[in-house]
């Protein structure tokens, strides 16, 4: 009898159902395919969100680097006007500062909650508005010493608030008062703070756009872990039904594992579902890719000129200094009578067709920095005084060449100092041997180049 009832227990095991077998492996397949379309939502989801990242931090530092543009523009505009009592100084003045209100209400890139967040913007912001406080003062003191009405000048500079003594002062006094206040250590250290917090904004930006980049991309690396998933799971059971998914997903797959490891794009082909993972992969690698460089480039160039920004240049200045390299200050002459005669649009047209000079008369291996305002720096590798002759000859041939006018610019001409390592008698800085040596040419306007200890 135990063994006919073994018998009957072996019997009743049948196996597994082909049809129960065939519905398990399509309720798998659409739960596979639906976690694969919800990963590609998440995918989606994390380029937008480090699209958004990027973009809001190029915005963030394009605002305030225009913010600083703009403040010496209006500081030029307000010496202008105290300095000569041109009326079309303080217009423009006024018209400057309202167009950029206007740029920053509708951007909202300096809004209270911005400035919280970002300690060092709130410091700008507090020099830009304390700069334009000390501007406004000197400018209504002397507007009360022109023979006009000061109906006829902007109401902003009408309700500007003079205090007793200063509505008491002379015409002569107001005069004076309006000149030093202009020119007085706190305006020129507010200058400073604005230029330093600026900066300091910039690395801020950068270094919380480079963390939440960080997140957003391990988030979408965790994605593309579970796609992988899927779509191997995917492939197991395409195997098991029809051989043909070989050539729709698995070679495909093998292809992008390679890639993915390599960080490089991904072939569209196979299913729809791998297309399109493809598709949104190499969208999210490229535009992450573009704007990372964009960035980089945004950190460490001058925005109007493409050289190396001021932070930058003393970073490959601190690596080279004690080598054997040569120092080229580059100042344009009389930059002040552009910007006063012609514009600052023609201004910055000036500056960067100079900067375009230096690099087609500089090597790729030189570094061109500008250091702010019309002044250029760049480290010559490799060279010493033998040759000083050959680097004054390149010096004239860069003012023939800006001396011929160029689209509606005005001729320019640049006065250069240079240092060499194996200069004679040398200070400890070379580049302050080249300032020297740049301040000789100022002094006797002799020539356009000067080498120190020549």
């Amino acid at each position: 009898m135990s063994g006919t009832g073994n018998t009957k227990e072996k019997t009743g095991f049948r196996g597994i159902s082909l049809n129960y077998a065939n519905i398990v492996m399509i309720v798998i397949s659409v739960l596979v395919a639906f976690l694969m379309i919800q990963a590609n939502i998440q995918t989606n989801e994390s380029y937008h969100q480090m699209d958004e990242v990027i973009s809001e931090s190029l915005l963030s530092q394009e605002s305030t680097g225009k913010m600083e543009s703009i403040s010496s523009s209006l500081s030029s505009s307000a010496l202008a006007f105290v300095e000569t009592g041109d009326p079309s100084h303080i217009f423009s003045y006024t018209g400057q500062l309202a167009a950029l209100n206007t740029e920053f209400s509708e951007e909202g890139m300096i809004s209270i909650s911005r400035q919280k967040q970002d300690p060092d913007l709130a410091q700008a912001v507090n020099a830009f508005n304390a700069l334009r406080s000390t501007e406004w003062t000197a400018m209504r003191l002397k507007a009360e010493t022109l023979p006009m009405p000061l109906s006829s000048l902007p109401e902003a500079v009408q309700k500007v608030f003079l205090s007793d003594e200063d509505t008491a002062l002379s015409a002569e006094e107001k005069l004076q008062k309006a000149s030093d206040l202009l020119n007085s250590p706190e305006y020129i250290a507010l200058k400073s703070q604005l230029s330093g917090a600026v900066d300091a904004s910039h690395r801020y930006v950068s270094e919380q756009a480079s963390l939440r980049t960080a997140k957003a991309s391990a988030q979408l690396g965790s994605v593309v872990l579970r796609q992988r998933i899927f779509i191997i799971a995917f492939i197991a059971l395409a195997f098991l039904t029809l051989i043909m998914n070989r050539m729709l997903v698995l070679r495909p797959i093998k292809r992008i594992v390679e890639l993915l490891d390599r960080k490089e794009k991904l072939p569209v082909r196979g299913s729809s579902e791998m297309r399109h993972m493809a598709d949104v992969y190499n969208d999210v690698l490229q535009d992450n890719q573009r704007k990372t460089q964009a960035l980089a480039f945004t950190a460490t160039h001058d925005a109007l000129t493409g050289v190396y920004n001021r932070a930058a240049f003393d970073k490959a200045y601190k690596l080279y200094r004690g080598g054997q390299i040569g120092i080229l200050i580059v100042d344009v002459d009389w930059f002040k009578h552009f910007n006063d005669d012609y514009g600052h649009d023609v201004g910055d047209r000036v500056l960067a067709r100079v900067a375009e000079a230096i690099k087609h008369a500089c090597r790729k291996e030189d570094y061109i920095g500008r250091f702010g305002g019309d002044e250029f720096c760049v480290i010559l590798m490799n060279v010493g005084q033998a040759q000083a002759e050959r680097v004054c000859e390149t010096v004239e041939k860069m003012n023939k060449e800006l001396s011929v006018p160029l689209d509606g610019m005005p001729p320019v001409t640049i006065s250069v100092g240079v240092a060499f390592w194996d200069r004679p008698d040398p200070s400890p800085d070379i580049l302050k041997d080249a300032d020297t040596a740049l301040l000789q040419i100022k002094k006797t306007r002799s020539s356009n180049c000067y080498v120190y200890g020549t």
